[in-house]
């Protein structure tokens, strides 16, 4: 089997940036988090790209829990 090109993901935008907080990291890693006491069911979309410059856009979902205190 031939190996496959490995897309990279070249920009990640969450839908709202009151609650959640994205960021593409320089090795290719993503960092959530919410923003203030948020919690809920909330997504971010990326963009990734093949090395030939091919691009997909995606959606992650992501459910915060509460705080606890």
């Amino acid at each position: 089997v031939g190996e496959q090109p490995i897309a990279r993901v070249t920009a990640v935008v969450p839908r709202d940036p009151t609650v959640l907080s994205t960021v593409l990291n320089a090795d290719g890693t993503i960092t959530i988090e919410r923003v203030g006491d948020f919690s809920g069911l909330t997504r971010f979309s990326y963009t990734a790209q093949l090395p030939e410059g091919t691009t997909a856009n995606g959606r992650v979902y992501v459910r915060i829990r509460p705080l606890r205190r």
